[in-house]
């Protein structure tokens, strides 16, 4: 991820996740990555693993609330919620 003013490199994501919840927003503090093996919910703002799902999800999309994500795995619908409160 670039800064467009600075065009610092301001993180790098490595596996599928949806771009609108890798930039750490208000309205989006959770991002689901998929990076190698399984798919990982995270804190978009320090990155810190809070939930993981056991296999890697393809075309990740977040919820409009930000605590759910859908994606595939080949021919298969998932669909991840995150619920209670993370610590």
């Amino acid at each position: 991820m670039w800064d467009v003013v600075t065009f610092e490199c301001l993180d790098v994501i490595l596996g599928s996740r949806d771009i609108r919840t890798s930039l750490g927003a208000a309205d989006a503090p959770w991002r689901a990555i998929a990076p190698v093996l399984e798919t990982v919910v995270e804190s978009a703002l320090v990155q810190r693993p809070i939930a993981r799902f056991s296999e890697k999800l393809s075309a990740i999309t977040a919820s409009p609330g930000g605590r759910g994500w859908a994606g595939v795995i080949g021919h298969h619908l998932q669909i991840l919620q995150l619920e209670g409160r993370p610590v």
